[in-house]
């Protein structure tokens, strides 16, 4: 099973190449993205920890795993790679991953969705699961790592000693009125619902997230249709989304043999040869 072995994070599809703080698709963090390669061992299995924790947290709230041998088994014999170390709750993410479009039966895997969730849809499911799995990693990204990032910007300026506070919706989310301060020290206070500071900081807080999204959504606006594949020769819009409907990824394409890439629909002999050529220009 080696060979099925996960030695990264990455699934392919990363987000933060559009300005993205937590990449979307494997939950890493910008800077763990940009700098995993030179990270130690150490520092990789810090990393992955996090993420085994963050998912396990998501998975257990909706299946129960009775059979991680079965898991396991199917994991391997359907060559789905997972971490063999890990959680068997991150294994069932892997299963329910790869294969919420064909499994109709997960008692067979080994496992079972808690009664909440056996009226879902298993593709409904996945979706569920990763978005509630982004949103905690970005959460830990403001809690824990976007103040150091912070700390050490207004130190490379010279500005020192400035108390840095966090603010949050609170219990009543979306509710104006309920916002949590959290100080570096741990401690959290909620002002007034009527306080004048209260709606000052408000104002501060949307204007904020105002300018923020609008220029996250240009910058992802000008960059969503770039692809590696825009580097290929002769490959126009329509052969480029040809090629991706097929293969799914781009990285996929890039490991397709000549025949696989003559097989695609709407992908000529010609095209195909010059895309496998630009990918092994050693033939």
């Amino acid at each position: 099973m080696p060979n099925q072995t996960i030695k990264t994070p990455c699934v392919g599809l990363c987000s933060t190449v559009y300005g993205d703080l937590v990449c979307r698709g494997c939950k890493r963090f910008h800077h763990e993205v940009i700098q995993w390669n030179g990270y130690n061992e150490k520092e990789k299995r810090a990393v992955w920890l996090r993420l085994e924790q963050l998912l396990v947290q998501v998975m257990a709230g909706k299946v129960e795993v009775f059979d991680p041998k079965t898991l396991r088994g199917q994991l391997e014999q359907r060559k789905i790679r997972f971490v063999p170390h890990q959680s068997k709750y991150c294994w069932a993410y892997q299963l329910i991953a790869r294969g919420a479009r064909v499994i109709n039966n997960l008692e067979a895997y080994g496992m079972v969705l808690l009664p909440e969730f056996r009226d879902w849809a298993l593709p409904e499911l996945r979706d569920a699961i990763d978005r509630e799995f982004f949103i905690l990693s970005e959460a830990h990204y403001q809690r824990y790592i976007a103040p150091s990032f912070l700390k050490d910007a207004l130190g490379e300026l010279g500005i020192e000693d400035v108390p840095l506070v966090a603010i949050a919706k609170g219990p009543g989310h979306g509710r104006e009125g309920r916002e949590v301060f959290h100080f570096p020290d741990g401690r959290e206070k909620m002002l007034p619902e009527n306080a004048p500071l209260l709606f000052h900081l408000q104002r501060l807080r949307d204007e904020v997230h105002r300018f923020a999204i609008g220029a996250h959504r240009e910058k992802r606006s000008r960059a969503i249709s770039a692809s590696p594949l825009d580097e290929v020769p002769g490959i126009g819009p329509a052969r480029k989304r040809a090629l991706l409907l097929h293969f799914g990824t781009a990285s996929r394409v890039r490991a397709a043999s000549l025949d696989d890439l003559q097989r695609a629909p709407g992908v000529s002999a010609a095209v195909a040869q010059s895309v496998y050529d630009f990918y092994h220009p050693a033939g």
